[in-house]
């Protein structure tokens, strides 16, 4: 499961990413696809924030992760920094 907003409805992240600007488009993929099959392979939720919520200082946003195991969280992290250094 993914959301997009300005708000977590996930509650807490066990593990945040720190993804420039640049990289967004990429990572969330068509109408969200590359971030739902993270997802749905990593058992985890994954929430991007809106780009009202850019961190103004660094151009890029915080990426949060929540899953039920920390394994989970740590794969799915993994793949988007993969997405990244390709």
């Amino acid at each position: 499961m993914i959301h997009i907003g300005e708000k977590s409805p996930f509650g807490p992240p066990n593990v945040t990413v720190e993804i420039a600007d640049k990289f967004v488009g990429l990572i969330i993929g068509k109408q969200g696809d590359n971030l739902k099959s993270i997802s749905s392979c990593t058992c985890t939720k994954i929430f991007m924030p809106q780009k009202s919520s850019v961190t103004e200082s660094t151009g890029s946003r915080i990426v949060e992760i929540c899953g039920d195991s920390m394994i989970d969280c740590r794969e799915a992290e993994a793949k988007i920094k993969d997405m990244i250094e390709e």
